[in-house]
């Protein structure tokens, strides 16, 4: 019937709509004159446009492009928009289409204002999205997964009243029972100048985008109600009734809308997921052979509101008299013909086969190819016993004649996944198949240019399992036995028992089940009081399914029993075994954090064991049986609705891309989506329940591998503690399994893994205001209450409190009082935030933060560099605020110099992450690409003071220079390494870091560094250096301490400082090193200038780079001034040792 319908919209079109072009006149550029990439586009009569569009226009350009057509209209108040299109792909971000509805420039390509609908992209939807210059804002969110299969016809219609009310509407079968997609109100512009189509395309798919029926007219409003079409009986207990459009889903699935004149109200009333015209009702009573009944209908509204208040259908029930289910069956279908087939026609076809001893007339039967086309009535054409018959369209008949007996029927077309069902005259069923890619078992041949086999016709109950490609080298076999015919035994299961609400129960059969026996109430029984059901109702057509309906309704998370206890059979009588039995359960929704995201597989190449497939595992963290059913899962902004899938208490789901999921159940229980893609960096992963309130949310990146190798590909990220998952990334990390990950089981790293909440850090964003971050995921609410947070000294509470957008975690704080600069402050919780599952932050610790200051030279020094590790480890590089200021290490910058130091060319800086947190005075600060690398080799006692950098500078292991500097540009600290400036006596260097003995003395002092004490590990990353030394005061002009030292690297008394002040600078020194015989040992300084004071160490090396001998060692400093005075001074120091 909504042919009729769309007949009058394009006749009223024509007259008044100021866009209208079906391209029945096989031309684009005249009436109307579309404008843009001509050449790109053509008006085709391919086979692959379905015969009731013929002709279309479909893009034919070739390579990676992006294609626009427009023409004028500026009609855009109280319009409706409406076109068919179909896109021959799996759409993805860079192959969808895109139908401008209002643009103010001709260039759709570029900046403009206006609004448009998108067919197809990463959450295979449609959409409406608002553009405002290159910016494009999503308004209306379609039904996700419209897009997701290798063939998409749709007819899409959206209206915008006076008001600026937008509605969008689709029908995913190209018919026109349209679905309510959503509504918006948005009257961001009011005018527009051009209407027209965009098309983005990969070269795989440039000759693949089809289009057909454009309108654009006033909307005529609808103020009839909906009217009975026709009634079909379906079963002794089951009617199908359609209206002339669609209707509510409220108002169909009332049964008090229904009565049946001695047999009351039906027990069931459910309107059909595809066709919104047709409701299927059930009846517990059934109808009597002969008798006639009236159907009398009353409240159904359409989706304007217009409601029928009275009608009534006549009908009788009759024993079938036609051809018996299955005495002739689908054998073979050809429904994608691109490519073109090896060696056949390129034309869709269906063959039947007839599978009796008796010849069979098909007059009056029907065949509905697809969803979208009314049923097609045959001729008288008689088929032989053991015979095929091929179906096509009628313009193929003469191609097909050769192959054998063949008809053809008048709008005959398939898709290139759909339904085919064939029936009697009078509707009672005779065969029907649903295929999808994956019955041709072939990844290849599913691509097109081969049809798919039926294997054995004898055994047409088993579905899928009984189908495949062909493996006939013409890429088919119409007329003629199958290329793959063979003989199957399976006998029917019940695949899954699904409670679909408190009171109906859904049981999925392995086959196509005998209608009569499917559907016997006494066949069932439920334990725990709920008994046999009082209603069973089958699929329409297929009979793989049954929809049970009890008068006492389930518990929630209570077992249940459902025993088989008559016989059930399939259509070829074998029969499921009596007294069998499955348990089900009636699920219930998740709370936040009930589920939680478990395990991560963003790069599965190279693979270790796993399939090399991109995956995520989800955990049910308690002991009641969840269902997703109507959750979202998030992709950062991809949204993938969840399909109604059970996790049983303490289980596991794997999601992942339909092409893996066979490979993924072998692990456990899998569900599997059109298109899966999880960035190999970092990516927000979100679930949220029907309602929009979030369930588990993870931010994973590489950091959380804590493995660069294994952040290189094929292992998975695995979480901790599933009972902890406000932890975020400390909760993570790279799993231990061989295979590379756990699947469907206990993670591999799983442990306790107890933290408490609190506060990361808190960055001042400016005098006013802070950036608070929370070292977990905390409660949304809580962590907005001004009272929750107090400031010391003077400050007091927030005046607002506010959640940071741009970061996870953290929220801003701002404050009437204003804060000052070198103040340290401290802020403490003062009232109640606890964290995603309920713990809280203690109360009354302080967390100090002040206001950072631009750093200059000498406020923050280079304390410690590792620049050849040892075992695959890292360089890093340790900073010291030495100065009063508060400083953000953000501010900073860390290079290398390549050739001549200081030459700005040859400084090559990498930035330090700005979101760390501040260095206050003191502060040590272990700078690195790998943190979790240094932690595992060194000790610290600082393991929060580590900044992940994502890009380091390189450091020779022999020598270089490293360069500390300000955003400016501006140096800070810079200091030049050598091997040689290691301890001699070490055996290795390789992983000993070079500490500076003191921060106030100079860094380009050689004295000043020594090599890490081998006592704690050749390093001290992040805290107090082995070596360090504070420099002592002198009365004397020359002094030196300790007076007992022993140079064996044990980070004690290991060097001889040798301190002077004079009064003035400018002094010249010699200081040279004796033995107590009066040889000379070391010359240490010589000809040096100095200033008034500092510092010169020896480490207890002779000038050959032995080690001295114990005992008494002479130090004699020389000192010249500019008038040529010598001041000479004699110290002794004893050189000992440890036994």
């Amino acid at each position: 019937m909504w042919k009729i319908v769309f007949l009058f919209v394009l006749i009223y079109a024509g007259t008044q709509a100021q866009v209208s072009d079906d391209f029945s006149d096989g031309d684009f550029t005249n009436d109307p004159e579309w404008f843009g990439d001509i050449s790109h586009f053509e008006i085709s009569n391919s086979s692959a446009i379905p015969p009731e569009m013929k002709p279309a226009l479909k893009l034919n350009n070739s390579g990676s492009d992006t294609s626009v057509l427009y023409l004028p209209n500026t009609l855009m108040q109280n319009t409706e928009w409406g076109f068919w299109v179909k896109l021959s792909f799996n759409t993805t971000d860079n192959n969808n289409a895109r139908v401008y509805l209002m643009s103010d420039q001709q260039n759709l390509e570029g900046s403009l204002n206006g609004y448009y609908v998108q067919v197809g992209g990463a959450n295979d939807s449609i959409a409406l999205f608002k553009q405002t210059g290159i910016v494009s804002e999503k308004i209306i969110s379609g039904t996700n997964g419209y897009t997701g299969n290798s063939t998409n016809v749709l007819r899409i219609k959206v209206t915008r009243d006076n008001d600026g009310v937008w509605e969008l509407f689709s029908d995913v079968e190209g018919g026109g029972n349209f679905q309510f997609d959503g509504s918006v109100t948005d009257n961001s512009f009011i005018s527009t100048a051009y209407f027209g189509i965009f098309c983005k395309y990969t070269s795989s798919n440039s000759t693949k985008f089809y289009f057909d029926d454009f309108s654009v007219n006033e909307i005529i409003i609808d103020i009839t109600p909906p009217e009975i079409q026709s009634l079909q009986v379906v079963s002794q207990n089951q009617l199908d009734i359609y209206f002339n459009e669609p209707i509510t889903t409220e108002s169909a699935e009332n049964v008090l809308n229904y009565d049946v004149n001695g047999i009351g109200n039906p027990s069931t009333a459910q309107r059909d997921l595809a066709n919104f015209s047709l409701v299927h009702l059930g009846f517990s009573q059934n109808f009597s052979p002969g008798l006639n009944y009236t159907l009398s209908v009353s409240g159904i509204s359409d989706i304007a509101g217009n409601i029928l208040e009275s009608g009534s259908a006549d009908f009788a029930y009759f024993e079938t008299q036609g051809i018996a289910a299955y005495d002739i069956v689908i054998n073979e279908i050809m429904a994608d013909v691109n490519p073109i087939p090896i060696n056949l026609p390129e034309a869709d076809y269906v063959e039947l086969y007839n599978t009796t001893g008796s010849p069979i007339d098909l007059l009056d039967c029907t065949i509905k190819p697809k969803g979208s086309s009314d049923p097609i009535a045959f001729p008288s054409v008689t088929m032989e016993p053991d015979s095929f018959l091929i179906i096509v369209s009628t313009s193929d008949v003469e191609e097909f004649e050769q192959y054998g007996q063949v008809v053809g029927l008048p709008g005959f077309s398939l898709n290139n996944e759909g339904t085919v069902t064939l029936r009697n005259a009078d509707g009672s069923f005779i065969h029907l198949i649903s295929y999808t890619e994956d019955w041709y078992k072939d990844e290849e041949k599913e691509d097109g240019g081969w049809s798919i086999e039926q294997i054995d016709p004898g055994n047409p109950c088993t579905g899928q399992e009984n189908w495949a490609a062909s493996v006939d080298g013409s890429g088919g076999t119409p007329g003629k036995r199958n290329s793959i015919d063979n003989i199957i035994y399976s006998s029917p299961k019940i695949n899954s028992v699904i409670a679909v609400d408190d009171h109906n129960l859904r049981l999925v059969f392995s086959h196509f089940m005998d209608s009569i026996s499917v559907v016997s109430t006494m066949a069932y029984f439920v334990d725990n009081s709920i008994g046999n059901p009082v209603s069973a109702i089958v699929e329409p057509g297929s009979f793989n399914s049954v929809t049970l309906g009890f008068s006492l309704g389930f518990q929630q998370d209570m077992v249940y029993e459902l025993t088989i206890t008559d016989t059930i059979f399939n259509c070829a009588s074998d029969y499921i075994e009596l007294n069998s039995t499955y348990n089900f359960v009636l699920p219930v929704k998740p709370l936040a954090f009930d589920v939680v995201f478990n395990e991560i597989m963003a790069d599965p190449t190279p693979p270790r064991g796993l399939p090399e497939y991109e995956f995520l595992e989800l955990y049910n963290a308690t002991e009641k049986n969840i269902t997703l059913q109507n959750c979202t899962l998030f992709i950062g902004t991809t949204e993938k609705p969840m399909p109604d899938v059970l996790i049983e208490p303490y289980g596991y789901l794997i999601l992942t891309k339909d092409d893996a999921v066979s490979l993924f159940s072998y692990f456990g229980t899998t569900v599997g989506f059109s298109s899966f893609s999880l960035p190999n960096g970092e990516q927000v992963l979100t679930l949220i329940d029907e309602d929009g309130d979030l369930i588990s949310e993870v931010t994973y990146s590489d950091e959380w591998y804590r493995d660069s190798e294994k952040a290189d590909g094929g292992w998975t990220l695995e979480q901790i503690d599933p009972y902890n998952p406000c932890l975020s990334g400390e909760n993570w990390i790279a799993s231990d399994e061989d295979a590379g990950g756990t699947p469907g089981s206990i993670n591999s790293v799983d442990a306790d893994n107890p933290s408490v909440p609190g506060i990361l850090k808190i960055l001042s964003i400016n005098n006013n205001s802070l950036k608070v971050f929370f070292n977990e995921i905390m409660d949304g609410e809580m962590i907005l209450n001004p009272d929750a947070y107090y400031v010391s000294p003077y400050i007091g509470n927030p005046s607002e409190v506010e959640i940071n957008p741009d970061e996870e975690n953290s929220v801003i704080l701002g404050f009437s009082d204003p804060f000052q600069t070198r103040t340290l402050y401290m802020l403490s919780v003062t009232d109640t935030i606890n964290n995603c599952i309920g713990n809280f932050i203690p109360f009354n610790i302080e967390y100090p933060f002040g206001i950072s200051e631009i750093a200059e030279k000498g406020d923050v020094v280079i304390n410690e560099v590792l620049f050849n590790p040892a075992d695959n480890g890292v360089d890093f590089v340790e900073i010291v605020n030495i100065s009063e200021k508060i400083i953000n290490p953000g501010e900073l910058k860390l290079g290398n110099i390549d050739e001549m130091q200081f030459e700005p060319n040859d400084t090559l800086y990498k930035e330090i992450p700005t979101d760390w947190g501040l260095m206050l005075p003191r502060d040590y600060i272990l700078l690195s690409k790998d943190p979790d690398k240094v932690k595992s080799q060194y000790f610290t006692e600082n393991p929060d003071g580590f900044i992940r950098m994502s890009s380091f500078p390189s450091y020779s292991n022999d020598e270089g220079s490293v360069v500390l500097a300000n955003k400016n540009d501006n140096l800070i600290d810079a200091f030049d390494y050598n091997e040689d400036m290691q301890f001699p006596l070490l055996n290795s260097v390789e992983g000993v870091t070079l500490e500076r003995i003191s921060l106030e003395r100079p860094t380009y002092d050689e004295t000043n560094w020594h090599s890490a004490s081998e006592a704690v590990g050749f390093g001290t990353p992040a805290f107090q250096n082995s070596q360090y030394s504070e420099t002592g005061e002198t009365e004397d002009p020359v002094s030196v301490e300790p007076e007992v030292f022993s140079p064996d690297n044990d980070g004690y008394n290991d060097v001889l400082n040798i301190l002077y002040k004079f009064n003035t600078a400018g002094n010249t020194a010699n200081i040279t090193i004796y033995d107590s015989q009066g040889r000379l040992t070391r010359i240490l300084v010589q000809n040096t200038l100095l200033g008034a004071e500092g510092v010169f160490s020896w480490d207890g090396l002779t000038d050959d780079n032995q080690k001295a001998a114990i005992g008494i060692y002479i130090v004699f400093f020389e000192a010249f001034d500019l008038d040529g005075n010598v001041n000479k001074y004699k110290m002794t120091a004893v050189l000992g040792a440890k036994f």
